[in-house]
């Protein structure tokens, strides 16, 4: 009854929920504290992931739960 599959989702759907409520802890988390070569890369990562983060968990979440009501 619980297949592969079937676990994949869950975790796939849980792990996405919790990305989608920890997106602003993880943008300032990339962020950079202080100058260095790679301050300008990590502060448009930052950005684009306190932007779109949200979208991406979303999305990933609608899609696990899709698949796993296709399933059942």
């Amino acid at each position: 009854m619980f297949t592969t599959m079937f676990w994949f989702c869950v975790v796939g759907l849980v792990l996405s929920f919790v990305g989608l409520m920890t997106t602003k802890k993880v943008s300032e988390l990339i962020a950079p504290k202080s100058e260095s070569p790679l301050a300008i890369p990590r502060t448009i990562f930052s950005m684009l992931w306190f932007v779109g983060g949200q979208f991406i968990c979303l999305i990933l979440m609608l899609t696990f739960g899709l698949i796993l009501a296709l399933m059942t």
